[in-house]
């Protein structure tokens, strides 16, 4: 497994810093221990890589393409978009959504269900209890770093 992601590291290496200061903004909150509910590193790699598969099959990356606004629409999806209630993630076939209905690894509709691209058979969200608190905390913290009185995020000054 670790191989794998570290290939997926190597081949997109502007992940890496988005990976790391999603689980610092998850441990200084509390939210990345899978055993209370909380997403860890596995899932958080996860995520952010599902998340550029669908702008990359969705064409939605640009020149003008940074650290920052990748964050920031990284945190808006999760917060705001994503129907984890409804869909499940799967990074294999160059990534795609699933209905939860349709698959026989999701049997929770409060969880985030992701696939492990290693075993389709395993839920690699199913210990995700906690995920809403998860996701308010998404939206939360997309809130105040977009809502800026100059309107230049925080965030996309300091990662480039």
């Amino acid at each position: 497994m670790k191989r794998v992601v570290s290939i997926i590291l190597e081949e997109l290496p502007f992940l890496r810093p988005v990976i790391m200061l999603t689980k610092y903004l998850l441990r200084i909150n509390k939210l990345n221990d899978t055993f209370t509910g909380g997403i860890g590193s596995f899932l958080v790699f996860n995520m952010i890589y599902a998340y550029y598969q669908y702008l990359f099959k969705s064409r939605q990356i640009y020149d003008d393409f940074n650290l920052g606004t990748f964050f920031l629409g990284f945190l808006k999806f999760y917060a705001e978009e994503f129907n984890h209630e409804d869909l499940g993630i799967s990074l294999r076939n160059g990534g795609y959504f699933f209905r939860k209905t349709e698959s026989f690894i999701s049997t929770n509709n409060s969880l985030l269900c992701v696939e492990n691209f290693l075993d389709p058979t395993q839920d690699i969200g199913r210990n995700s209890y906690e995920y809403e608190k998860v996701r308010q905390f998404f939206k939360s913290l997309y809130t105040k770093l977009t809502t800026q009185k100059n309107k230049i995020s925080l965030i996309s000054l300091i990662i480039k």
